[in-house]
């Protein structure tokens, strides 16, 4: 990873550690870390088109909650001890 991000307070830049150039100005470090990552993915032969990412065809997606996880952790643990 070639880009860092610098600074603190309400100035932070974000700059390529191998030439020192820097790639931009920003007043949050989320917008910072933003700019990182576009930097990133363009280096990785990402092209921006300015539409959201498609999911793909056939792709579930399922929202598991926390509860979820620990009542199926109870249930399972419960089914265990009725099996013994």
């Amino acid at each position: 990873m070639p880009y860092a991000i610098e600074g603190s307070g309400s100035k932070f830049i974000v700059k390529n550690k191998k030439t020192g150039d820097i790639k931009g100005h920003f007043t949050s470090r989320k917008k910072a870390l933003r700019q990182m990552r576009l930097l990133q993915g363009v280096e990785h032969g990402w092209k921006p088109t300015g539409k959201p990412a498609k999911a793909e065809e056939g792709a579930v997606v399922t929202l598991v909650t926390s509860r979820d996880l620990l009542r199926q952790g109870w249930e399972e643990s419960y089914q265990d001890a009725q099996a013994d």
